[in-house]
């Protein structure tokens, strides 16, 4: 949200601008340019100012201290205490058994979403990766 209210005060000041959205997971933000590129060489000039534009305002809005890794995964999810602050694994909304509810963004859809993926698939998503067994896996 404050990195929305930010955009919104300097949108007069650039002509290439960023627009925040919540994503799934409540530790993650997605940020994407204000406007549709075109079909024109200039354009394709643009992406790279525009990431590095956004990627300097998640850092200005960030505390002290912190920082916002791009990851494609979130290393180690569902191993051990992962979170920060801590949090019980499971809750009504995923009924998971390795991660708690806390990661789901807190915005309705995002519960919304999950229940109705568990309600149609019959059972709740198992994200458990077959252990793959070869001469050298221990029994």
């Amino acid at each position: 949200e404050a990195l929305r209210e930010k955009e919104a005060r300097h949108s007069h000041a650039t002509a290439i601008g960023c627009t925040w959205h919540q994503e799934y997971g409540s530790w993650m933000v997605e940020g994407t340019p204000a406007r549709p590129y075109a079909g024109y060489v200039k354009d394709l000039l643009d992406v790279e100012e525009n990431m590095r534009l956004r990627r300097a305002r998640l850092l200005a809005a960030l505390p002290e201290g912190l920082i916002a890794p791009t990851l494609t995964n979130f290393p180690l999810l569902g191993v051990g205490d992962f979170t920060s602050p801590s949090h019980t694994v499971g809750g009504p909304i995923s009924e998971s058994t390795l991660v708690p509810d806390a990661c789901i963004n807190p915005h309705p859809r995002f519960g919304a979403l999950t229940q109705n993926i568990r309600s149609r698939r019959g059972t709740k998503v198992d994200i458990k990766m077959p252990l793959y067994r070869d001469s050298n896996t221990p029994e």
